[in-house]
């Protein structure tokens, strides 16, 4: 089908009523082209027939989800279609609407019954001529009907619907692609705030640790002082007034006084024991040596652990006897949480009741008290509040109660037994009805009110003891000791380990020999790696002549002068300015052991450094080093593949360290290094040397460029 359009009216006519038109000796036929009539929809109210002029309608109606607004501009749409012709999940202007089909259908066909009245019969009646339609019969019928169906309309209509369609699913697309760019910058928002509060706390955390390494340098300082210059000077003291309140025959003159210095003696005696009481004890040092040796003789984690558990002795249905509760009303818990930590110092109890806590900080005590179970009831006031402390192996469910200063726990064991922490003040808003729900068959009430034990622990006995230290609070501590059978939750230490221990790849499971077979057995796997590092660092044979070897001997100037002795002030800063770290020597003995050994005991070994810096000989066990094999990619390899870690004698770093400091001295003094040297040095920039460096370079380079 090909589409004709022509400009003369008149031949337009010609062609129409011959019905037919010749091109190239060729006939074909012709028929009249109907374009779809256009449907007028009015852009204010979606109406059909009339413009936006004409609309009589005051408010603009939304195209997409049919609401009426003021202002089109500020509307803000749904985003859900909806006609407001049909209804349908469509928008109103959609040529889809079967209203507006069926508008356009209708509006085509009163268009073709105008232009079929208006016939030739126009022209006849210019011409005064009475025209009769009687006397003409109607034309025959066409022999086919396509040219009532109009296929081009028909084809036109499917390509509209197939185009609405298209725009339908563009919509879609542009809302989802809205929604997923909102959603990126949504995210990109949140990961800037992640990223910045990450950054503040780590600064935190590295404030944190500078004030923790300050105040543990401040006790540390505070007890040197005590220990070392106000005790030993305070017992000097009570010796000369002790020899002054003696007469000639040795008799006390005054019996109180010396009683008095008698008491301090002994207090002083226990305060210097309680300090020396935080190092090992003989018995526990063995035993830490002992378990240190077995661990690094068993090359696999399982064979140590099967060694351990056969000293380990199980308590399947183990339980405690009694439960030891402590109450305390602290008056603040922010002004007196050093007493608290001086308590839970002294007494060995399962619960901590605080009452009258305040309004506190709750991860700043959660770090403070992170060995217990923590449970707070906030109060009515900034006095109030209740903070409850229990031991990690107690099972305890919390009972929810909404009652202000007042917490309500429940202790498995047996029986279960209901422990309840109350503070009531006079202005409480509470009554003790109230708290009569919350009472169980076997309950305890701890509180900071008066309480008869015979009428309200009927049935059960309780033991109350009082704290007779000094507190700067009103209240005095209270100790109580609940006969009953709690079960012992505790987990072995080592069972805890198992889950944090896991094996890695850098550990040798198996060597491959050159003959290619697999070597497990633990001698074996060192027989094959002592071979062949024996052979990998055996001496090397020098052929003579060497310029080395055969150079005369050097006579030095100061051949003669002595290796400074170290004191003993030495020694020991220079163990404590050590790294303490854990992994042992060929002998069990690590760095971190130094930590529980008395500094008197290093004037023994004092006198040993000496004897080796006179003589340069050393104790031949210090030469005995301990080789640890890593893996460099797999577990099962040959002795090559792996790399050796040699772990030096203890002792011997010690002494290393103190003749580096001699050795840099006797540089330093005599100026054998220039300024130039490359190396990591104390005051010497790497800076400076790069710029030596590249002074070098460039006089090289100008020096070539100039003989060229």
């Amino acid at each position: 089908m090909v589409k004709v359009e022509l400009t003369s009216s008149s031949v337009r006519d010609e062609l129409l009523n011959k019905k037919r038109i010749i091109v190239n000796y060729i006939t074909y036929d012709i028929i009249e082209y109907l374009a779809p009539a256009n449907v007028l929809i009015c852009s204010t109210c979606m109406a059909l027939g009339y413009f936006k002029k004409q609309c009589t309608q005051i408010k603009e109606t939304c195209r997409t989800c049919g609401d009426q607004v003021e202002d089109m501009k500020n509307h803000k749409c749904s985003n859900v279609e909806k006609c407001v012709h049909c209804g349908r999940n469509h928008k109103s202007s959609s040529l889809k609407c079967p209203v507006v089909k069926s508008f356009r259908a209708e509006l085509t066909r009163k268009i073709l019954q105008i232009d079929n009245q208006s016939s030739p019969d126009s022209r006849l009646l210019n011409k005064n001529v009475i025209f009769n339609s009687t006397n003409f019969p109607p034309p025959p019928a066409p022999k086919s009907s396509t040219l009532l169906l109009n296929p081009m309309m028909v084809k036109l209509d499917e390509l509209i619907n197939k185009l609405s369609k298209v725009k339908d699913r563009l919509d879609k697309f542009e809302a989802k692609h809205d929604k997923f760019e909102q959603f990126i910058s949504d995210k990109n928002r949140n990961d800037e705030t992640i990223i910045q509060n990450m950054n503040d706390m780590s600064n935190n955390y590295m404030i944190l640790k500078k004030d923790v390494v300050q105040q543990n340098l401040f006790i540390e300082r505070h007890e040197n002082l005590f220990c070392k210059l106000l005790i030993p000077m305070l017992e000097d003291v009570f010796t000369f007034i002790s020899a002054k309140n003696q007469n000639q025959k040795g008799n006390p003159l005054d019996a109180d006084l010396k009683c008095r210095i008698n008491r301090y003696f002994i207090q002083m005696k226990k305060a210097t024991e309680a300090k020396a009481n935080v190092s090992l004890s003989s018995f526990d040092f063995n035993l830490l040596s002992e378990i240190l040796s077995e661990w690094e003789d068993s090359l696999f984690l399982d064979s140590c652990l099967s060694l351990w558990h056969n000293y380990v002795t199980l308590h399947k249905n183990s339980f405690h006897s009694s439960l030891h509760v402590l109450s305390f009303n602290v008056r603040g818990l922010e002004l007196r949480w050093q007493e608290v930590l001086l308590l839970i110092s002294s007494f060995n109890f399962d619960i901590l009741i605080l009452l009258e806590t305040g309004n506190i900080e709750l991860p700043f005590f959660q770090k403070i008290f992170n060995n217990f179970k923590m449970f707070y009831q906030k109060g009515e006031n900034k006095n109030g509040g209740v903070l409850v402390l229990l031991k990690l192996d107690i099972q305890v469910t919390r009972i929810e109660c909404k009652l202000p200063n007042v917490c309500i726990l429940d202790i498995k064991g047996e029986e279960v037994l209901r422990i309840a922490g109350v503070y009531a003040p006079e202005s409480k808003s509470w009554t003790w009805d109230d708290l009569s729900q919350f009472l169980s068959r076997k309950c305890v009430v701890f509180g900071d009110f008066n309480v008869d034990i015979d009428h309200d622990a009927s049935g059960l006995s309780i033991d109350i003891q009082i704290y007779n230290g000094n507190t700067t609070s009103d209240h005095t501590p209270i100790i109580s000791v609940i006969p009953t059978k709690i079960k012992n939750k505790t987990v072995w230490f080592w069972s805890k380990c198992r889950k944090y221990l896991k094996p890695s790849s850098s550990y040798v499971h198996a060597f491959i020999t050159p003959s290619g077979n697999v070597v497990k057995n633990n001698k074996e796997m060192c027989e094959v790696a002592a071979d062949f590092y024996e052979n990998f660092f055996k001496k090397s044979n020098i052929v003579k002549p060497h310029p080395y070897t055969d150079s005369p001997l050097v006579d030095y100037d100061n051949v003669e002068e002595l290796i400074p002795e170290v004191k003993l002030n030495e020694l020991i800063l220079t163990v404590r300015t050590k790294r303490k770290k854990k992994s042992l020597d060929a002998h069990g003995i690590s760095n971190f052991m130094f930590n529980f050994l008395e500094q008197d005991h290093w004037s023994l070994l004092l006198k040993l450094f000496n004897h080796s810096f006179q003589t340069s000989i050393m104790p031949r066990a210090w030469k005995d080093t301990r080789m640890v094999l890593l893996a460099k990619k797999e577990p099962i390899c040959s002795p090559s593949l792996t790399r050796p870690i040699s772990l030096i004698d203890s002792f011997l770093k010690v002494c290393e360290k103190l003749f580096v400091s001699r050795f840099r001295d006797v540089l330093f003094r005599r100026g054998l290094l220039p300024d130039d040297q490359s190396g990591f040095r104390d005051g010497f920039r790497l800076q400076t040397r790069l710029l030596l460096f590249f002074v070098f370079v460039s006089k090289l380079v100008y020096c070539y460029s100039w003989r060229i």
